[in-house]
Order: structure tokens, then sequence, then C-alpha cells
């Protein structure tokens, strides 16, 4: 008996060694199936098995077969095998290999090239012929791209009037040289991204030219109703603006634009009697001379007389609107000359004429002891144009008192004599416009050197008369020695203008 109760020890002894806890299942109905093998095992439902002396087992899983577990030696001891893994149930419900020591790598993400969103772009003069460009690069995000490992080596292209150049994208900064002043310059630069894409940006700009120096030895001259200015050439100059006002301080205007490098003078057309101030400015293609010249003149002036009407007179203006105006009693008027015996003056902007007789209280109104220049003199006989059918010809100026006598011709007279006279006084005015030398008489009335001209005479005077101011009865006094040159010298159709 007790030997039997031992066999039966021992067999369930090897049969609990031969099955592993993890041969049953968890829905406690599994079954063992033993192929091959002498070793019988007892499974959880009662029945029995057998074993093989190789050891080899297999068990049923939850829905599949288990893999191999141990490796049985032939003396029926179980043993695990170190190479095989234990225990792994694929996804389609095959136990899988778990230990088989497979390595899996993931392959690096490819590092992509920065893309260039957006360029920003500056220009700025660095030279009269060249300027600087810089620019900036943003991502698409609008950020400035720091990162340019990727960008090395690229390059961007730049165009502007026609030419085309590259610069290296990162230098952000190119020179562009060889332009011209006051040009409008249109920059253009433009990079393409690996994708194809293209961004750009565009900037302009206008060299100035160097500023003039200021206009120096700026004159004016008085001509016949102008005004001549002259000044000295400035050397980087290419022309010059003239600004022109009644007043010293303000309310100037622009006259004229002078284009032409060579050009150091202008004539400006000016009202008579009125005072002028010029201001000039050098140029330089768009450039102007934060300096200027100054000066003042006038056109060449005549006398006046300042004349009362003695009763009402009814006239009609001497142009061809023939205006009629009443003028009455008292009423005071400035004449500018005196011809056939009337006064000549303006009123409202028109002509008319009074004779001697209707007016009374006579007085000037303007003369100077001024002396006109050479240049002067010359400026107003050639503008007006005056010709003479010798080759002298005879100015008197009421205005300043004095005579001159030039030679040559029409517009190119040249002053050869100068000297003081004595018109008439503004009771008895000298006949003013343009008359001839048709008459001469060695000695009249006394006096000698007696030039006849229409409706008076240039002649000499007596000893104590004096010069300088309107004082004759009409005729134009002289000294004795001025008079005898013209009596000799300048003949009869010789031209004789009084102004």
């Amino acid at each position: 008996m007790r030997k039997k109760l031992l066999s039966l020890f021992v067999a369930l002894s090897v049969m609990v060694v031969s099955f592993p806890v993890g041969v049953f299942a968890e829905t406690g109905d599994t079954t063992a199936a033993n192929e091959t093998g002498s070793n019988e095992t007892v499974q959880t439902d009662g029945t029995s098995g057998t074993s093989d002396n190789t050891g080899s087992e297999t068990a049923s899983g939850e829905d599949g077969t288990k893999g191999d577990e141990s490796t049985g030696n032939t003396d029926g001891k179980t043993s695990s095998d170190n190479t095989t893994g234990t225990d792994a149930t694929g996804t389609d419900g095959t136990g899988g290999e778990a230990g088989t020591g497979d390595v899996v790598t993931e392959e690096p993400e490819e590092t992509a090239t920065a893309a260039v969103s957006k360029i920003t772009l500056k220009v700025k003069e660095k030279s009269k012929s060249s300027v600087t460009l810089t620019w900036e690069l943003y991502d698409s995000e609008g950020t400035v791209i720091t990162d340019t490992e990727s960008l090395t080596g690229a390059t961007c292209t730049i165009e502007y009037a026609g030419n085309t150049t590259t610069a290296d994208l990162l230098s952000k900064t190119a020179t562009i040289t060889g332009l011209k002043t006051d040009i409008e310059y249109t920059f253009k630069i433009s990079y393409t991204n690996e994708d194809e894409t293209m961004v750009s940006a565009s900037a302009s700009i206008t060299i100035k030219p160097t500023e003039p120096a200021a206009v120096t030895d700026f004159k004016a001259y008085s001509g016949y109703a102008r005004v001549v200015l002259t000044w000295k050439k400035v050397s980087n100059a290419t022309g010059y603006e003239i600004w022109r006002s009644t007043k010293a301080k303000s309310g100037f205007k622009k006259i004229k634009t002078i284009s032409k490098v060579s050009t150091t003078t202008y004539t400006n057309k000016v009202s008579v009697n009125t005072k002028y101030y010029y201001r000039i400015y050098a140029l330089n293609g768009s450039s102007k001379s934060s300096e200027y010249a100054s000066v003042s003149d006038e056109a060449v002036r005549y006398m006046t007389y300042k004349i009362t009407f003695k009763k009402t007179r009814t006239l009609k203006s001497h142009d061809s609107k023939k205006v009629t105006t009443k003028f009455k009693a008292g009423t005071t008027v400035t004449a500018t000359g005196y011809k056939t015996g009337r006064y000549v003056f303006k009123y409202k902007g028109r002509t008319y004429y009074v004779t001697r007789i209707s007016t009374k209280n006579q007085k000037v109104g303007q003369y100077s002891s001024k002396n006109y220049s050479k240049k002067e003199a010359e400026y107003f006989v050639n503008q007006k144009g005056l010709s003479s059918k010798t080759k002298y010809l005879i100015w008197v100026n009421t205005y300043t008192q004095q005579e001159f006598i030039f030679k040559g011709s029409k517009g190119k007279w040249k002053l050869v004599k100068q000297w003081d006279v004595a018109t008439g006084k503004a009771s008895t005015p000298t006949q003013t416009g343009t008359y001839r030398i048709v008459k001469k008489i060695a000695r009249n009335n006394g006096l000698k050197y007696w030039n006849i001209v229409y409706k008076f005479s240039i002649h000499g005077k007596a000893g104590s008369w004096k010069l300088g101011y309107p004082a004759s009865h009409a005729c134009v006094r002289n000294t004795n020695e001025h008079a005898k040159w013209i009596f000799n010298t300048c003949p009869n159709k010789t031209t004789v203008c009084v102004y």
C-alpha cells in the first residue's frame, strides 16, 4: 500500500513539472494534445495525455496555437530555450517571436530650404554717379530670415534702366555705378525660390546735381522800356533763374529760366517810371543755388509835368476806342510829353492830348541829375530802333537833361559824345518825339550855332544861362562849344530824338 501511494505521488509530481502554468487557458475549457511521447500528463478537465521524451509540447491558446515554449530533454525533464520568446501573440492571433533581436530605425527628415516670401528694398545716393541698394529677406510669417545656411551661394537679379546684374542674395547690399543726375532710376531686385516662386521689390531714386555757386557781378542797366541784366558766368551752372518784384523784400515772381549755359544777359521789358527789384539764382540741372544775387533798376525815364485844367474840357482818347471823357476845371493830371503844342497824358490807361493854353500851373513833375552810362545810352537808341539818314544820331533825354551823340547805323550805334543841356521848362516844354535837323544858322537872336529841328532848335547859350535843369523856352540849350561841334559835325537830316 505504501509503495502504491509513493508511485502515485511520483507520477503526480512528474505531471506538475511537465506542464507550465501558462499552458492553461483562462476559459478553463482547454485540452492538452500530446501527439508523441510516452509520459502521461493530467489535463485540467481530468483527461490524460502523453508526453514525448523529446519534450516537445503544444497547447491551445484563446483562439490560436501556442508557439514553442520549452525544449524537452531525453530524460523527460523540461528546460527553456534562451533564443525563443514566450507568450507572444501576433495581431492575427498567431503567436509571434518577440526576442529575435531585430532593430527598427526611422529615416531622418530632409531639411527644407528656407523659402523667401518677401523682399524689401531701399536705395540711397552714394555719389553723384552711384547708389547703394540694401535689402532684407522675410519668411512666410513676415519674420526676418536668420537661418540662412540653405541660402548660401544664392544670387538675386537687379534690373534698372535696361540693365541687368546679379548680386549675392545674403550680402543684402549692392553698389550701382555709372548713373547720371536728374534721371529717375527704378531698381528691381528679384529672387526665385527652389519651388520656382519668385519674390521681388522695387525702389526709385533721382540723384540731384551738385548745388551751384551763387551768381556774382549781377548788374542792371536802363534801356528803352527795358531793364538789361548782366552777370558773370558760374562755372558749374547749366542755367539761371530770374525773379522780379516792384518791392524790395517781397512779392517776387519768377519771370525767366535761362537754360543756355553761355548766356549771361537778359533783357526785361518793363513799364516806364517804375522801379524793379531783381534776384538771380544759378542752376545746375534741378539744383538751385541757395543764395541769390540782387539788383534794382528801371527803364530810361522821361521828364513829366503836372498840369491843371483851366476850364472843363471833354476830350477823346487817342486810340481805336476814341473814348470820350470830361475833365472838370481844376483837375490835375501828369503829362508825359509835349507834341505840336499839346501836353500828352494818360487817364485810366488811355492817352489824351490837351492844348497848353487850356492848362495852368504847369510844373515839372520829375527830372534827375543822374547821368545814364554809355552802355545805357547805347541800349536805349538801339532798342528803340532809331535810324538816321546820316552816320550820326542825337538823343536828348529830358529826365536827366543830357544830350548824347552817336555814330554808326541802326542797331549799331556807338556813343561818341555826352554832355548836360537845358530843355524847355514846364510851361514851355521841348517838343518830344523823333525829328531831323533841317537847317543850320550860324547866329540868331544873339545866340550862335543854331541847328534847326522842326519846332525847336539845338543852339548855344548866353553866358549866364545854366544847364542841367529845365529852363529854356522850348529849345535845347548847349554850351557854345558843344553847339558848334554839332553844327560842324552832324549834317542836316541827322535824326534827333527827344525823350
